[in-house]
C-alpha cells in the first residue's frame, strides 16, 4: 500500500477520539502530521502558523462536541480568519437536523466516530475539491490579471493615439487655417465665388477640427488630468445632457484627498460605461450622480429612473458593460453593488479604494491633453 503524507489539524477534546481518528488514518494508508487543539486560541494560532508543519495544514478534523469548544465554533473561527481548508466534522451525533446545519454552515462533510470506514474516502473528495478551488482561484486570478493588463495597454495606446492626434493633425489643420485666412485677405471682393469657397472650406477644417477634439476628448479628456476626476465627470455629464437632453445632475463632496491616475481613469471609464448603458437601455428620463472623494476611497453612485433590471438582464452571456464595470472595480480591490427593480430605475453604486499616487518614470503625471485651439 502506498503510504500518503497528510498535515491534519484536530481539533478535539477527547485524547482518546483523538487516537482512534490517528489510527484509522494510519489503516486507511496515511501518515499522518497532526496538532490536537482543544481550545479557541490554541486553534487560532495553529492556524497562524505556530506548530504548523512544512507546507500547512491539509485539511481539518473536527469533533462536533456541543459540550466544549468544537462543533461549529471551530468552524467559525477558522472562516473568520479567512483560512479556506477542507473542514470535516466527526460526531457522536446522527441527528438530521444536526448533519444538515452543519453542511449548511460551510463543513465538507460529517462522519460517525462510531463508524470511521467513511473517513478515508471524505478526506480524500475534500482534497481534491479543495485542490480544484484552488486551481479555479488561480485561473480567476490569471484571468483578471489579463483583463487589468488589457486595459492598461488599451488605455495607454489611447494616450498615444491622442498625442498624435494633438500633435501632427493638430499641425496640420493649424497650417491649413492659417493658409486660408492668408488667401481670403488677398482674394479680390469682385470674385464672389472664390471669396465663398474659401469660406466653405474655412467651415470644413472647422469641423475637423470640432471633430478632432471630439475625438481627443473620448480618448483621453483633457480636463481629468488637468483639473481631475470630479470635473471630468462633470463635464462628461454636461455632455450626455446634450446628447441625449437627459438631466443629469451631479452630487459631490471632496475631502480633499488625492486620487491617483490610474484610480481616476478607471473611475471616467466606469461612468462612461454607466451613461452607456443608461442611453442604450434604461429609458430613463432622469439621472443623478453622487460622487465622494473620501478618507477610505471614492464612491460613485449612479442612479436613472428607467425601466430597472430584472434577473435574467444581469445573468444575460454578454452583459459586456456591467461585466466590464465589475472587472475595473475588482482590479483596485474595491466593490460594486446594483439596486433594481422593474420599472421602478437602476443604482449602481461603486467604491474604490485609495492608491498610492505613483508618478510617470520621468517623475511627472500623465501629459494632459489640450483642444487643437
Amino acid at each position: 500500500m502506498t503510504v500518503k503524507k497528510l498535515r491534519v489539524l484536530l481539533v478535539e477534546a477527547s485524547p482518546e477520539d483523538a487516537g482512534r481518528t490517528l489510527a484509522k488514518l494510519e489503516q486507511g494508508g496515511y501518515a499522518v502530521e497532526h496538532l490536537r487543539v482543544d481550545n479557541a486560541p490554541a486553534m487560532q494560532a495553529a492556524l497562524a502558523g505556530n506548530g504548523r508543519p512544512e507546507g500547512g495544514w491539509e485539511i481539518v478534523l473536527c469533533s462536533h462536541d456541543p459540550s466544549g469548544f468544537c462543533g461549529l465554533a471551530a468552524l467559525r473561527l477558522m472562516q473568520a480568519e479567512g483560512v479556506d481548508l477542507p473542514f470535516l466534522f466527526l460526531s457522536h451525533d446522527l441527528r438530521e437536523e444536526t448533519i444538515i446545519h452543519a453542511i449548511q454552515s460551510g463543513a465538507g462533510g460529517y462522519i460517525f466516530k462510531d463508524s470511521l470506514s467513511r473517513l478515508a474516502p471524505a478526506i480524500e473528495h475534500s482534497l481534491r475539491e479543495a485542490r480544484i478551488r484552488r486551481e479555479h482561484r488561480a485561473a480567476q486570478l490569471a484571468l483578471r490579471e489579463l483583463s487589468s493588463h488589457i486595459q492598461d495597454v488599451r488605455e495607454q495606446e489611447r494616450l498615444h493615439i491622442a498625442h498624435d492626434i494633438h500633435d501632427d493633425m493638430g499641425g496640420t489643420l493649424t497650417a491649413i487655417k492659417l493658409d486660408i485666412a492668408w488667401l481670403s485677405e488677398r482674394l479680390d471682393a469682385q470674385n464672389p465665388e472664390l471669396v465663398a469657397k474659401a469660406k466653405g472650406i474655412e467651415a470644413l477644417v472647422d469641423r475637423c477640427i470640432a471633430s478632432a477634439n471630439n475625438i481627443l476628448r473620448t480618448l483621453r479628456p483633457s480636463v481629468l488630468d488637468s483639473f481631475g476626476i470630479i470635473a471630468a465627470i462633470e463635464m462628461e455629464a454636461e455632455e450626455f445632457e446634450k446628447r441625449t437632453g437627459i438631466s443629469c445632475p451631479i452630487n459631490q463632496v471632496d475631502e480633499g484627498m488625492e486620487i491617483s491616475p490610474d484610480t481616476s481613469i478607471a473611475l471616467f471609464r466606469i461612468f462612461q460605461e454607466m451613461l452607456t448603458n443608461i442611453m442604450k437601455h434604461a429609458k430613463a428620463s432622469q439621472v443623478t450622480v453622487d460622487i465622494a472623494n473620501r478618507k477610505d476611497g471614492v464612491d460613485l453612485i449612479v442612479s436613472d429612473n428607467g425601466r430597472g433590471l430584472n434577473e435574467a438582464d444581469r445573468l444575460k452571456p454578454r452583459s459586456f458593460g456591467l461585466r466590464g464595470i465589475q472587472e475595473r472595480v475588482a482590479h483596485f480591490n474595491g466593490e460594486m453593488r446594483i439596486s433594481s427593480t422593474p420599472g421602478q430605475g437602476t443604482t449602481v453604486a461603486v467604491h474604490i479604494p485609495h492608491t498610492p499616487v505613483n508618478p510617470a518614470a520621468d517623475g511627472s503625471l500623465p501629459q494632459s491633453q489640450r483642444t487643437l485651439f
